[in-house]
């Protein structure tokens, strides 16, 4: 018996340990993405306002004078309703007397939110498919979520807006996803609605891309989904209606006809910003293959039955998010040309395509191999109801998979390191334009940080005045 015990209990500790290390080993790469952008967004932020925040200057001459109401937070910016983003940005300068590098931190705690939201909605899925064990995708996530390649976004303050508005969507698709669908968690998922549309105009896509997690609910009364669904629509209705109250077009925007009369630029346009994430050069075929690959594969998984509608929706509906953001910022943007598609700052929303993406990529390998390891043990595969699938398509479902995550992953991690030296040339660009800015300089000579100059005559004097960014009192 003594002999005998210790053969018996040795595999479980050298399993024990060795899943010890791999949860701290995927503890540790998950954090370093993280962990390198504090240092660069440390390191490379400069406290200067750059072009849009400079529209934030009149907001705060009425914050300080006791002037400011709601219309005023309400009102416009481009296509935009930025309530919620101008609060935040308020606020921060309300504390810090206007330090935009405190709002290029709250970029940083945005995006880790939107990761630790992910974290959630994947944790249920693998459940749901009876993965345990440690999840070797959250240092693909993390990389990809906290990807440098955003340069543009984390050294710019005024994008709190769309970290915001991504926060949001993806806060209320894990809502709606539940598997429990309460009262509580419907009206949380309008509030977080509200908060997309009131931080960027593609918010007012959010309440039509998840409307099918209200739909596919199973096991549960039609009047009551559908008591749902009139009430999800009635108040998308009143958002409408009042997002577009007083609403002015700026006749320094494009033509929105330019999709119309070039379709096949509006096309690559919209492939190119879906593709960017993992390629820059070669945008438009990655972005293709990207949509190509997630409907292969959700039909392949359905058709397997390796996951339900209800399990493969969520990421369905961020990911027609990710397209119809791209199509719309195509309809406004295109009159620019093609490539400015390619502007690092939508990455944050076409991120929404391949987060999505790389989640089923490694779920269904997971799934493939897992069935494959109880096939060869003797055991039927564990699989959802259906009729049982030979195991070389399982294999080769999984292989593909695996390697298509790969490569996805290994494309974002290039994107992002190719970023690295966008950091210091804007760093020494708004570095020279703070000091220009804090020396005197005419407007004229500050084109970089605003191209008109009427708006900069206006502004300084206000920032002069009540000691903020580059002319606040030393504490």
């Amino acid at each position: 018996m003594q002999a005998s015990t210790p053969s018996r209990t040795e595999p479980r500790e050298r399993r024990t340990r060795r899943e010890l290390a791999s949860v701290v080993a995927i503890a540790a790469l998950t954090a370093t993405p993280l962990v390198v952008l504090i240092v660069m967004v440390a390191r490379y932020a400069v406290d200067v306002p750059f072009w849009d925040e400079w529209h934030l200057v009149i907001l705060l001459r009425w914050m300080k004078e006791g002037t400011l109401g709601f219309r005023g937070l309400w009102w416009q910016h481009n296509e935009h309703r930025i309530l919620f983003p101008r609060i935040i940005m308020l606020t921060l300068a309300r504390v810090t007397d206007w330090d935009i590098r405190y709002e290029c931190a709250a970029n940083v705690v945005l995006a880790a939110l939107t990761f630790l939201v992910l974290l959630v909605l994947v944790s249920r899925t693998r459940r749901s498919l009876g993965l345990t064990g440690p999840n070797w995708l959250l240092p693909v996530l993390s990389a990809m979520v906290f990807s440098l390649s955003q340069w543009e976004s984390w050294l710019w303050g005024w994008q709190i807006a769309v970290f915001l508005n991504v926060l949001a969507v993806a806060g209320g698709v894990t809502l709606l996803s539940s598997p429990a669908l309460s009262w509580r968690r419907l009206l949380s998922a309008i509030a977080l609605g509200v908060v997309a549309t009131y931080s960027f105009a593609c918010g007012l896509l959010y309440w039509w891309a998840v409307l099918p997690l209200l739909l596919a609910r199973p096991g549960e009364g039609r009047g009551r989904v559908w008591l749902r669904i009139g009430g999800w629509c009635a108040v998308a209705a009143a958002v409408y209606t009042n997002y577009f109250q007083l609403y002015i077009r700026s006749d320094q925007q494009p033509s929105l006809m330019a999709a119309v009369h070039a379709p096949l630029a509006f096309l690559r346009y919209t492939l190119n910003y879906l593709g960017h994430p993992v390629s820059e050069a070669h945008a438009g075929y990655v972005g293709a293959a990207g949509v190509a690959m997630l409907m292969l594969l959700s039909v392949a998984l359905l058709r397997l039955r390796i996951m339900t509608w209800l399990a493969l929706l969520p990421y369905l509906c961020l990911s027609l998010y990710a397209g119809l953001s791209a199509a719309m910022t195509g309809v406004g943007r295109l009159g620019f040309g093609a490539s400015q598609s390619l502007s690092s700052r939508y990455i944050t929303f076409a991120n929404l395509l391949w987060i999505p993406l790389l989640v089923l990529l490694s779920l269904t390998a997971a799934r493939c191999r897992r069935a494959l390891s109880h096939s060869s043990g003797g055991r039927s595969p564990e699989r959802p109801r259906g009729p049982r699938q030979p195991d070389r398509k399982l294999r080769r479902l999984g292989a593909l998979c695996f390697a298509t995550l790969l490569a996805a992953a290994a494309g974002s991690l290039i994107t992002s390191v190719g970023a690295v030296p966008w950091f210091r040339t804007t760093y020494n660009q708004r570095a020279a334009d703070r000091a220009k800015l804090a020396a005197g300089a005419r407007p004229e000579e500050l084109q970089t940080l605003y191209p008109v100059p009427f708006v900069l005559r206006e502004s300084i004097p206000t920032l002069q005045k009540y000691h903020l960014s580059v002319f606040r009192k030393r504490r």
